[in-house]
């Protein structure tokens, strides 16, 4: 295992962040971030910067927890891959 220079992000880690950005947005469907941010407990511009990938957009395990509560999901799913074949949760849009 080859490890990254400080501050530079993993493979690994840009996988997740990747992944959890398209949830992010996936489960946000119609609402807005200033929503999310505020059911989540966190400031709107650091919600931003997960959807967008910016720096500074690595959440603490604590941070993906109260995502999950916001979504009403399990953290896990916040960082799993989505295949259009699996269950939607409830805040995913119907397809019309």
């Amino acid at each position: 295992m080859t490890l990254s220079p400080k501050g530079t992000p993993s493979r690994l880690s840009t996988i997740l962040r990747r992944i959890l950005s398209t949830n992010l947005k996936r489960l946000r469907a119609n609402r807005s971030q200033a929503e999310i941010a505020k059911l989540s407990g966190l400031d709107v511009r650091n919600y931003a910067r997960l959807e967008r990938l910016e720096r500074g957009g690595n959440p603490k395990l604590d941070t993906l927890a109260d995502l999950a509560k916001a979504f009403k999901v399990e953290p896990y799913e916040l960082i799993q891959p989505f295949t259009p074949s699996e269950k939607p949760s409830e805040n995913t849009p119907p397809k019309e």
